[in-house]
């Protein structure tokens, strides 16, 4: 699901010619999502009378395992190299005169749209760069009513 939706966003950026920036906890959350999964499915391969509790124990013991999820990342580099996107530095993140404190916004999204800290974030930064249009695979975005939120339908 998640190639196929960033591959339709990679023709509807060229077919619009739409500018497409990628913060940095973007990247940061896109890599931990891909992480964390080749994590669980290594940690459910293991036979449950052995494995520990669950796939983040299981990585603190012995971190070699998120080896797992190198060629997925890998993969997601080799798809994203074939959209035209910006990944926005911080210097492009710096404040104007008219947005509030990066902390001030990040907890109005935590406490309007009831989003976890990582997506309030991105959304501030987003906010902060003038972006009001957010692609994301995120269901519980769509409750950030300010944004135009593109995501796939619900299956």
């Amino acid at each position: 699901m998640t190639v196929g939706f960033v591959r339709r966003l990679r023709q509807q950026i060229a077919a619009y010619q739409m500018v497409a920036w990628l913060p940095l906890p973007v990247l940061q959350e896109c890599y931990h999502v891909i992480l964390a999964n080749s994590l669980r499915r290594a940690w459910a391969a293991i036979d449950p009378a052995a494995r520990p509790p669950n796939w983040l124990v299981m990585y603190k013991r012995e971190p070699k395992l998120l080896e797992v999820g190198f060629v997925a990342l890998a993969e997601f580099e080799e798809i994203l190299s074939t959209i035209p996107l910006t990944l926005a530095q911080p210097e492009d993140l710096a404040t104007s005169a008219a947005t509030k404190p990066l902390e001030e916004r990040l907890r109005y999204f935590i406490t309007a749209y009831y989003l976890l800290p990582q997506d309030a974030l991105i959304l501030s930064e987003a906010e902060r760069l003038g972006v009001m249009a957010v692609a994301t695979l995120d269901l519980d975005w769509r409750r950030a009513t300010a944004f135009d939120i593109y995501t796939c339908p619900v299956e």
